[in-house]
């Protein structure tokens, strides 16, 4: 298995902080074996190539190698082009022309390509997940499923508080992600862009954090940082993240005043509601206690009438047959319930 690593870089205008640290083979080859998962040593075999026209706004910020039948193309961005697919499409094309061209390509046999592999490192001032693709078939005014032709990015957000298991891999990384945050910081903490990344260079320096090539390279640091760095856009940055923060406070808050609005209109309508059966229960049953009164009173007066026709009728020497009959008549009851109040009476 070969380790030889070609590297290709661009050695026109103004190298990004990222290219400045990866450039270095040892750098390099510890950022490869993080996002690999390998262990390759031999950075001899690294032999760095140029492509002149790989510019990004005036920024070189690209870094591409072949290790082991892989062609890799590093690029670092802080902001979240959607067009990097199309980008990488025709940085990878002048690669394979650069070193496939002429009558190779009208040979019968088959050229062997490493494969492409297309890697953005994201380090912006917007929240963006840990990983995410962009495909050039998202691009195409034609949908396909199948695309004839298909290139995808692979985002990797390398701020600090995303993925850590990686930039812990790679030491370069984390301390090139580490100098990022603290610039950042300086800034909100209210210095000038250029007081700003002076502290964070000093600072570094003073933790042991990129500390060769902030010595080595200060100027040219700051020459690049400033150059790339728009304050504008990153204090209108934090001036949404202020305004969405207040939003989400403000939601919150009449989210609360809803829930108690709510809770207090429902405890009332349950008052309401217990009220409202409590008094329809009582009036049932003052209803029905009024009817069973008026039952029982009905019951012990007709009683008491048959009570005293049966005392008359014994006086007058009417038999307890006759009784009976005139019982059934006067007070419509059958005669067996009429024989009962004869025996009962009877004296």
């Amino acid at each position: 298995m070969s380790e030889e690593i070609k590297v290709t870089v661009v050695t026109t205008h103004k190298d990004r902080v990222f290219k400045i640290i990866f450039q270095e083979k040892e750098k390099l080859l510890s950022l490869y074996n993080a996002l690999a998962g390998t262990a390759y040593e031999d950075v001899e075999a690294l032999e760095i190539n140029t492509l002149e026209d790989a510019v990004y706004i005036g920024m070189k910020n690209d870094l591409s190698f072949i290790l082991d039948g892989r062609m890799s193309l590093f690029e670092q961005q802080s902001t979240a082009n959607p067009n990097m697919p199309l980008r990488g499409l025709f940085y990878i094309a002048d690669l394979y022309k650069q070193k496939y061209s002429g009558k190779q390509l009208y040979s019968t046999r088959l050229i062997k390509l490493p494969t492409p592999q297309y890697i953005v490192f994201y380090n912006g001032i917007y929240e963006k997940p840990d990983r995410w693709d962009l495909r050039l078939s998202e691009a195409f005014e034609q949908p396909s499923e199948n695309p004839d032709l298909e290139v995808i990015a692979h985002v990797i957000n390398i701020n600090i508080g995303h993925n850590q298991a990686f930039l812990d891999a790679c030491r370069p990384l984390w301390e090139y992600a580490t100098f990022n945050q603290r610039i950042r910081e300086n800034i909100k903490a209210g210095l000038s862009k250029e007081q700003a990344v002076e502290k964070a260079i000093d600072d570094c320096i003073a933790d042991g954090i990129l500390t060769e090539i902030l010595r080595k390279e200060k100027v040219r640091i700051m020459a690049s940082i400033l150059a790339e760095f728009d304050e504008v856009e990153y204090k209108e940055m934090l001036r949404r993240e202020m305004k969405e923060d207040a939003l989400i406070e403000a939601r919150e808050e009449v989210r609360r005043d809803f829930e108690e609005v709510k809770e207090k209109m429902l405890r009332e309508a349950m008052e309401e509601v217990t009220r409202a059966v409590r008094e329809e229960v009582i009036r049932e049953v003052r209803e029905e206690a009024i009817r069973e009164v008026r039952e029982e009173a009905i019951r012990e007066v007709k009683e008491e009438g048959i009570q005293v026709m049966i005392e008359i009728c014994k006086d007058l020497g009417c038999s307890q047959s006759d009784i009976v009959s005139r019982l059934e008549t006067k007070f419509s009851l059958n005669s067996e319930d009429a024989r009962a109040y004869v025996d009962k009476f009877w004296k």
